[in-house]
């Protein structure tokens, strides 16, 4: 799995997905949409796959996908001498 898309995509469906979530379907959506999953909500996602024994679905995958998605961090402007 590289992306959060591949994560909703092994899911049997929305609807399950949004159960193990304890979300909606609607919410999902607009993840699949985003390709992002909101880390609130990882711990549920691999409780629930480890339930439904889909692999690869853990804390550490999602977070993997995170940091390789997520832009660069803007640069830190040097602070400003006080007067």
């Amino acid at each position: 799995m590289d992306t959060f898309r591949d994560v909703i995509a092994a899911w049997p469906s929305l609807e399950t997905m949004a159960e193990d979530a304890a979300t909606t379907v609607g919410a999902i959506k607009q993840w699949r949409n985003r390709d992002y999953i909101p880390g609130d909500y990882w711990l549920r996602l691999e409780v629930g796959a480890a339930a439904r024994r889909i692999p690869g679905v853990t804390m550490h995958t999602l977070g993997r996908i995170a940091l390789a998605t997520r832009p660069p961090p803007a640069p830190e402007k040097p602070a400003e001498a006080a007067a």
